[in-house]
């Protein structure tokens, strides 16, 4: 014990009308009866009825000190100041939650000045143990401290248990020796055992948010049982935890624009996200390659980026800003791109795979108008028309494109060569003989006849042979064929006469011939 006298306790409840001073603890009422002061009510005026309204009841106090001892090292890395004061937020956290007035304060020599100044209803030392032990112990010195150190280690054992070590008495320390409330000091575990305690250490315990969070949670819990109050939150909060707060991208894009974009989140977890490991994530499939990737300025593929600061603790609202591209498309197109939060070779956290997404639509850019530049009415081929030569107007699909000039005019991409000239000196084709014009066969077999009476028979003189006189020449025969008129032997003659120029116009000869045979000979005149 201190040896201080200690003044009987007072409540903080409001005095019922009629009273004239705070009651003490465990007093009998002395106060007039409810049916009394109801009586007394109408009599007085408002200002005090407004004094006489219960007040609330004000926030218990509680003042958490923690270890500032630097030097201790834990096993795994870190000492033993860092984590005590990560404890003594987190639990100060979930107190004000329910309704806790809290101090954390780690002076070692001011604490207990501090919390005596302050009022503090109770005080709560928090440290962790070495020496080669394990397990979770708590130190007291008065009565008052005992009872306060049965509800914070049985607090601790219900959140974690690396083994009960119970309480000790201990008259040695200055934070119990200085105060003036119940105080105790926690030794949440022994922060240099390495030994297994179902797949993990004490130290790695420590070390680990998760674990922590639990420490908070059990020394949160004693605190409440001490008071008799519930201060149920449920599980222990996650390391890695978040809400979507908001976003901002465009709603269309043409092809190849760039715009810059961005997502919110708060952290609800217990881990502050970290540059190196903390990533917006692509999501429906989780880790698919986004169309909208820029290499030079996304992490990779699936990962558009890291948060923009470092310092994104539990409760902050966290941004992600990042380059879009839209990708190439050949007729509008919508996307919808989900998004998720990972903490990279630990877990995915936040809202679920589907919640957090863009729709952007992608419009085609659309391509120059033609050109023109020669007037033909065909557009260059550079600017998506089908003049292979737009400075030329006699260039052009459907121009006319002369042989073997080396130039395609007509843009089919061939210059034809010439057809080969004929041989002058070769007659023409003849006949196979019996063949006819008509394909038929010879005289003997039905057809037409192959002898067409040119040229004359022996005997008979050809037109214009000497002997024959002007008048039979008039006389509208030719010799050796009856009924000839001079008009078509000077056709013939003239048909002969061109076939032999031109070695193509013997087919119409031989027709011709055929026809005169046939036509029936006039009769004499005597």
């Amino acid at each position: 014990m201190s040896g201080r006298h200690e003044q009987p306790r007072v409540s903080w409840r409001s005095p019922r009308p009629g009273c004239r001073r705070p009651m003490a603890a465990g007093s009998p009422r002395r106060c007039g009866t409810r049916a009394a002061s109801v009586r007394l009510l109408p009599a007085l005026p408002l200002p005090a009825l407004l004094l006489l309204w219960p007040a609330p009841a004000p926030a218990q106090k509680v003042f958490l000190n923690c270890s500032d001892q630097v030097g201790n090292p834990v096993t795994g890395g870190g000492n033993e100041a860092q984590y005590a004061l990560d404890n003594a937020n987190r639990t100060r956290d979930i107190l004000v939650r329910h309704g806790f007035d809290i101090i954390v304060d780690q002076n070692f020599r001011n604490s207990p000045a501090h919390a005596n100044n302050w009022g503090a209803e109770n005080f709560l030392s928090i440290h962790s143990n070495a020496g080669g032990g394990h397990g979770v112990e708590t130190l007291y010195k008065s009565e008052r401290g005992r009872v306060l150190s049965s509800s914070i280690q049985a607090g601790m054992l219900s959140s974690y248990n690396f083994g009960d070590r119970g309480l000790k008495l201990r008259n040695d320390l200055h934070m119990l020796n200085a105060t003036n409330m119940p105080a105790c000091l926690p030794e949440v575990l022994f922060h240099d055992c390495a030994r297994d305690h179902g797949g993990t250490t004490e130290s790695a315990f420590l070390r680990s948010a998760d674990g922590r969070a639990r420490i908070a949670r059990g020394l949160a819990d004693g605190v409440c049982r001490h008071y008799n109050r519930p201060c149920e939150d449920g599980p222990p909060p996650p390391q890695y935890a978040a809400t979507f707060v908001g976003k901002e991208h465009p709603a269309r894009l043409l092809a190849g624009d760039e715009v810059v974009v961005w997502v919110e989140y708060r952290n609800d977890g217990t881990a502050t996200w970290s540059l190196a490991r903390t990533f917006l994530g692509t999501t429906e499939p989780r880790d698919r390659a986004s169309p909208f990737f820029v290499p030079e300025n996304w992490a990779a593929p699936n990962r558009p980026t890291n948060p923009d600061h470092s310092n994104y603790g539990t409760g902050a609202v966290g941004r992600f800003t990042f380059l879009i591209r839209a990708p190439e498309v050949q007729q509008s197109t919508r996307f919808v791109e989900h998004w998720g939060l990972v903490q990279e070779g630990v877990t995915w956290f936040g809202p679920p795979d589907g919640a957090v997404f863009f729709d952007i639509t992608v419009e085609p850019r659309q391509p120059p108008p033609p050109v023109d530049e020669d007037g033909d009415g065909h557009a260059a081929a550079a600017s998506g028309g089908d003049d292979c030569d737009d400075g030329d107007p006699a260039v052009h699909p459907g121009a006319a494109d002369p042989c073997a000039d080396g130039r395609d005019q007509d843009c089919d991409g061939v210059d034809p060569p010439c057809p080969p000239l004929p041989d002058e000196d070769a007659g023409p084709a003849r006949e196979d003989a019996g063949s006819t014009p008509d394909g038929g066969g010879s005289a003997d077999g039905g057809g037409w006849p192959v002898d067409v009476g040119w040229p004359p028979d022996a005997g008979e003189s050809a037109p214009g042979d000497v002997g024959s006189s002007p008048a039979e020449a008039g006389s509208g025969e030719l010799h050796g064929r009856p009924g000839a008129q001079a008009g078509d032997e000077r056709e013939v003659a003239c048909h002969a006469a061109a076939s032999g120029r031109s070695g193509q116009g013997w087919p119409l000869l031989v027709l011709l011939a055929v026809l005169l045979r046939r036509r029936p000979p006039p009769a004499r005149e005597h």
